[in-house]
């Protein structure tokens, strides 16, 4: 009888655990929660992007492209390198620049100009250059050629072929208020996002998902969506005013964890 008790009981306390983990697994998949951001690239999820303290002088004068990996490598930190050759392995084509500090807010240490990204079907072309940190490089790029572009072919039996966006790094308040809180993009760590360019040679423009064809609606909702797992930030059309024409995506640390998400 004892035995059959504690049988019993072990059973019970097997089951709790179990709905435990289920409760918290699901949970995370809920907040869009994702691991690393690719295996291997010594990247951590919850590494922000460097702030350092401001600087009297403007340094904003981009490094010579001629410059090999190799010289740099021994002038920057072990956090640059490793992000550096993630976005090499990815396929990522990008050239390195000086830290940019100006108005005695705005800095992104660490920052590169992203030309392209590799994909299954070739490169994605970033026309505007956009300039950004390293590490917020490395989860655009790493969102754009796993998921963007398997998205965009689906829906559109057409490759991912480019992305309109804005600058990236600009030293400015956000929705270009006078006043308030300092934008992502003062950080090189947020993104605008105007159109995605396909290889039919049309360009499905973000505020088409109001009152677009369904299909393109779908495809843009869908990106939109997949976007919240790789982002902290996620705005666009029907967000507010500021948002109507693009999606913004920052990578930004709300309160004290990096799993809370503003999907809108």
């Amino acid at each position: 009888m004892l035995e059959r008790r504690s049988l019993f009981k072990f059973h019970r306390l097997a089951k709790l655990i179990m709905l435990k983990l289920f409760v918290a697994s699901s949970f995370l998949f809920i907040i869009g929660f994702v691991p690393k951001v690719h295996a291997g690239d010594g990247v951590r999820e919850a590494v922000p992007v460097p702030r350092p303290k401001p600087s009297a002088e403007i340094a904003q004068q981009p490094l010579s492209q001629s410059i090999r990996q190799e010289k740099v490598a021994g002038e920057v930190g072990v956090e640059f390198k490793n992000c550096m050759a993630a976005l090499t392995r990815l396929g990522a084509e990008f050239t390195i620049e000086e830290p940019v500090v100006g108005d005695n807010r705005c800095q992104v240490s660490n920052p590169v100009r992203l030309a392209s990204v590799a994909s299954s079907d070739g490169a994605i072309d970033l026309r505007a250059k956009p300039l950004l940190s390293c590490s917020f490089a490395l989860r655009l790029s790493t969102w754009l050629s796993d998921v963007a572009a398997p998205v965009v072919k689906s829906f559109t039996q057409s490759p991912l072929i480019s992305v309109v966006t804005g600058p990236g790094y600009q030293c400015r308040n956000r929705n270009n208020r006078k006043n308030g809180k300092i934008s992502e993009h003062a950080f090189g760590n947020a993104i605008d996002i105007t159109g995605f360019g396909l290889g039919s040679r049309q360009t499905v423009r973000v505020s088409t998902v109001i009152d677009g064809p369904p299909q393109q609606i779908r495809m843009l909702m869908a990106l939109r969506i997949s976007s919240c797992g790789y982002f902290t930030t996620v705005l666009g059309p029907g967000s507010n005013e500021a948002h109507k024409t693009h999606f913004h995506l920052d990578y930004a640390k709300r309160g004290k964890g990096w799993n809370y998400r503003i999907c809108e």
